[in-house]
């Protein structure tokens, strides 16, 4: 199980930086030039990023506060995780949003 979610949350934490580049490349380009905005300057409102786990322990814990694990590689993971994500309820509208599906609803797990 710690394997696991450590994969889980390096895995997530991978997706989510990838996505802010991708965000960031095509927003400079949809925008035009960067004379208006500056590339670190790209946030969720003007292009939300969602990310969407399976891991229900990952979300669980972007979802709480104060909960840390006893690994340090996954504690760095997940801290920068809870920089950039939101999860659940009354989430943080400025940070991308982390969502749960179930394993039977993830269509690309057929893919790993």
């Amino acid at each position: 199980m710690h394997a696991t979610f450590a994969a889980e949350s390096q895995a997530a934490k991978e997706a989510h930086g990838m996505a802010v580049y991708v965000r960031a490349y095509w927003l400079d380009i949809h925008l035009g030039a960067a004379d208006c905005h500056h590339v670190d300057e790209f946030g969720e409102d003007q292009c939300r990023i969602l990310l969407y786990t399976d891991a229900k322990s990952l979300f669980d814990h972007i979802k709480k506060e104060g909960t840390v694990p006893d690994d340090k590689w996954v504690a760095v993971a997940l801290a920068a995780l809870k920089g950039e994500l939101s999860a659940g309820l009354g989430r943080d509208l400025s940070k991308s949003e982390c969502r749960w599906v179930a394993t039977t609803w993830q269509l690309a797990d057929c893919l790993t």
